[in-house]
């Protein structure tokens, strides 16, 4: 285990809760696309994938024209080690949101 693991071992107790908090909040808001995005990408951090997957996806469908919605669904399949789910999930995005739009966000 890494020097890092070992100093934030303690704090995974916090983030556990705080996790139990954001979500009963997130039941909520559960239709605001801005929350999607922030728990998908909280949850991509914590490396918990099918979450994050979970979150990436209810993302897409709320915000079916954000280039955001498509790089962080994107993210999480190449988390997982899925390349060719990640470029499909793109070649997906280039059909909702213009081309130049989409290549400029996901470049970034």
């Amino acid at each position: 285990m890494s020097a890092l693991s070992l100093r934030l071992r303690p704090a995974r107790p916090r983030w556990q809760r705080a996790r139990g908090e954001t979500k009963a909040d997130g039941d909520k808001l559960a239709d605001a696309a801005g929350y999607a995005s922030g728990l998908a990408t909280n949850l991509l951090w914590l490396r918990r994938h099918g979450e994050a997957r979970t979150a990436a996806d209810r993302y897409l469908i709320l915000g079916p024209t954000n280039p955001e919605a498509y790089q962080l669904r994107a993210m999480v399949a190449l988390a997982q080690g899925k390349l060719n789910e990640a470029q499909a999930v793109l070649r997906r995005g280039e059909a909702r949101v213009p081309k130049d739009e989409l290549l400029a966000f996901v470049a970034y």
